[in-house]
C-alpha cells in the first residue's frame, strides 16, 4: 500500500455516548439540592436519584452526586497499590489470558509485590540507579512469581519498557547502562527468559544488547504463540556503531529501528527508520500481521525511502506495516498536525482481522480534529486506521497552558469486540463536546478507563478515577485484558482511589510527594 496522509474530518467523530462515569461533577447541572445532577455557579452538589435534561449525561454513572447508576457501569474485583519509599515504576504489561506480567524499575530498597503472600524484589548493590523487573500476577492481584531481570546485564540503571509472552516464556526489553555508575550512554537490552515458579529465579533463553552513543532503548515486544518476537525502539548513533543480524551489518543511524528474533533467539532481520522519531507500540496478530506505530518530529525516512514531513514544528503520528518474514514496508501512514500542532500515538492494538486501534494525545490544530482546538489545549483520542466507515472518539482537557492535561495512554482488545481505553486527564475532561453536560471536572490529574464498541463505534461507558489532586501529570496508565476482564495497572505518587466515592483510599507508599507507587485494578467491563 502507498504511504497515506490521513485527514480526518469531524465527520468522523461522531461522539455518541451511552455508559457510565464514576464520581465526577458535571459543569452543565442547575446545583442545589434535589439532583439536578451538577454544580451550578454558587449552588452545591446536588444529591442525586432524578437527574434531570442536559445535567445527567447519559455516559454518567455516579450515584452519590448527580446520576442514577447506569446499569452498564463496571464492577471491580480488587484493586492494590505496591511500592516503598523512593521510586517503583510499571512501564508495560501483557496478558496471556490466565495472568499478567508487569515491567519496570525500582529503586532506593526492596520492595513487596502482589496481594495475599506478596513477593519481595531485592536490590541489586551497589546501588548506582534502578533496576529492572518483571513480576507475574494472577486474576486475584497475586504475584506468582517476581524477580530483577536484568542482573549482570550492562550497569545500573536497568529500566524495563516493554514486555511479552512468547509462548511458555516471556520477552522483556528496555535499557542499561553501559559503564559502572550510569552516565549518559544507554544501550538496549533484550532478554527472553523462562520464569522458574518454584524459587523466583529465571532460566536465560538469550541475551541481546547494543547500542550508540546516547540514550538508546527498547521501548515495544511483539511475540507469537511459537516464541518469536520483535522489539522496537530508539537509537543515538554517530554513525560508527554497527549491529549484525543474520550475517548483515547495519551501521546505527538516528532514529527508530525494528528487530526480528527466531524462537531459538537467532537474529532474522534488522531495519531502521532515520529522523526524530519515537516508536510506542508493536502490535501482532495471528495472521501474521505485524505493525509499528509512533509519532515523530519533522523528517521521517522509513526503510524503504518513503519520507514523511511535518508541518513547522509540529508532531505526527505513524502506522507502518512490516512483513513478519523480512521486515519489509509494506504499508505506512501518516497522521498528521497543523503547523505547531500534535498528533501524539501513545498505544496501540491489532484485532484478528488486521484493524489497527490507535490512542494517544492531541494538541492545537490537527487534521484529525480541525476546528476543535486552541493552540494551547488538548485532548485524547482513539481511532481505528485504515478502514472505511471510520469512526473517531476525542475527549478533549480544560485549558492548562505549559500543563499536560489529557491522554490516551493505553489500549486492549476485548473477545467480544469491545475496546478499553485507558488514559488521563488534568482538571476536566470533555467526553461529549456536542453536550453542555458532557464536561466534568476534578481537581488534579485523574486516570480514566473507557469502553467502546468497536462495531458501532459507540462509547459503552467512561469511569474516572480519584488522583487525590495528584499535580505531577502520568502517560503510564496501562490496560490489558485477563479472559473477560480488564487489569489496570499505573504509577501514582499521592493518595489514589479506584472508588465511585472516592473511598477505600490507596495510601502512599512513599513520600506522596515525589515517589512513584504502583497501582493496579481488576474490573468486569460488563457486569
Amino acid at each position: 500500500m502507498d504511504a497515506t496522509r490521513v485527514a480526518f474530518g469531524l465527520a468522523l467523530g461522531g461522539w455518541l455516548l451511552g455508559g457510565c462515569l464514576g464520581e465526577l461533577q458535571t459543569t452543565g447541572g442547575q446545583g442545589g439540592a434535589g439532583g439536578q445532577g451538577g454544580v451550578g455557579s454558587g449552588g452545591e452538589p446536588g444529591l442525586g436519584g432524578m437527574g434531570g435534561g442536559e445535567a445527567c449525561h447519559p455516559a454518567l454513572c455516579d450515584a452519590t452526586s448527580t446520576c442514577v447508576p447506569n446499569a452498564a457501569c463496571p464492577s471491580m474485583a480488587w484493586s492494590a497499590r505496591w511500592g516503598a519509599v523512593d521510586q517503583q515504576r510499571v512501564f508495560a504489561v501483557a496478558s496471556d489470558g490466565e495472568q499478567v506480567a508487569l515491567a519496570g524499575e525500582y529503586n532506593g530498597q526492596s520492595f513487596a509485590i502482589g496481594e495475599k503472600s506478596p513477593k519481595t524484589l531485592p536490590l541489586d548493590s551497589p546501588n548506582f540507579g534502578t533496576e529492572a523487573f518483571v513480576t507475574l500476577l494472577d486474576g486475584n492481584g497475586v504475584a506468582t512469581w517476581a524477580a530483577p531481570v536484568a542482573l549482570g546485564v550492562g550497569y545500573q540503571p536497568r529500566t524495563a519498557y516493554a514486555v511479552a509472552f512468547a509462548g511458555k516464556d516471556i520477552v522483556v526489553a528496555g535499557s542499561r547502562a553501559s559503564t559502572e555508575g550510569g552516565g549518559s550512554d544507554l544501550d538496549v537490552f533484550i532478554r527472553k527468559f523462562t520464569p522458574n515458579m518454584d524459587n523466583n529465579t529465571l532460566t536465560d533463553k538469550g541475551t541481546f544488547q547494543f547500542g550508540g552513543d546516547g540514550l538508546d532503548k527498547a521501548v515495544a515486544v511483539a511475540a507469537t504463540a511459537s516464541g518469536a518476537f520483535y522489539v522496537a525502539g530508539t537509537i543515538t548513533a554517530s554513525g560508527s556503531k554497527i549491529v549484525t543480524c543474520n550475517m548483515a551489518e547495519h551501521t546505527l543511524k538516528n532514529g527508530m529501528f525494528v528487530v526480528s528474533y527466531d524462537s531459538a533467539g537467532a537474529c532474522k532481520w534488522f531495519v531502521q527508520a532515520d529522523g526524530d522519531v519515537q516508536p510506542t507500540a508493536l502490535v501482532y496478530n495471528a495472521e501474521n500481521q505485524l505493525r509499528v506505530v509512533g509519532h515523530f518530529k519533522g523528517a521521517l525516512t522509513l526503510p524503504n525511502g518513503t519520507v514523511f514531513t511535518t508541518q513547522p514544528n509540529a508532531t505526527d503520528s505513524f502506522v507502518v506495516g512490516l512483513v513478519p518474514l523480512s521486515g519489509v514496508v509494506e504499508s505506512s501512514m501518516q497522521i498528521s498536525a497543523h503547523t505547531e500542532g500534535a498528533v501524539r500515538a501513545l498505544a496501540a492494538t491489532i484485532s484478528a482481522n488486521g484493524t489497527v486501534y490507535i490512542a494517544g494525545q492531541l494538541e492545537g490544530k490537527t487534521l484529525i480534529a480541525p476546528d476543535l482546538f486552541g493552540d494551547d489545549q488538548m485532548a485524547a483520542f482513539v481511532m481505528p486506521v485504515g478502514v472505511e466507515n471510520s469512526w473517531m472518539h476525542v475527549f478533549p482537557a480544560g485549558k492548562a497552558p505549559g500543563l499536560e492535561a489529557a491522554a490516551g495512554t493505553s489500549l486492549t482488545l476485548a473477545a467480544d469486540g469491545s475496546l478499553s481505553l485507558g488514559g488521563t486527564f488534568r482538571d476536566a475532561i470533555d467526553i461529549d463536546p456536542a453536550s453542555p453536560s458532557g464536561t466534568f471536572e476534578r481537581a488534579g490529574v485523574n486516570p480514566f478507563l473507557a469502553n467502546i464498541d468497536t462495531a458501532a463505534g459507540t462509547l459503552s461507558w467512561f469511569d474516572a478515577y480519584d488522583g487525590k489532586g495528584q499535580i505531577a501529570f502520568m502517560k503510564s496508565f496501562f490496560v490489558t485484558m485477563l479472559q473477560d476482564d480488564v487489569v489496570l495497572v499505573g504509577n501514582w505518587i499521592s493518595d489514589f482511589s479506584f472508588a465511585v466515592d472516592g473511598g477505600k483510599p490507596l495510601t502512599a507508599k512513599g513520600n506522596g510527594m515525589s515517589d512513584d507507587d504502583i497501582i493496579a485494578a481488576k474490573i468486569t467491563p460488563k457486569p
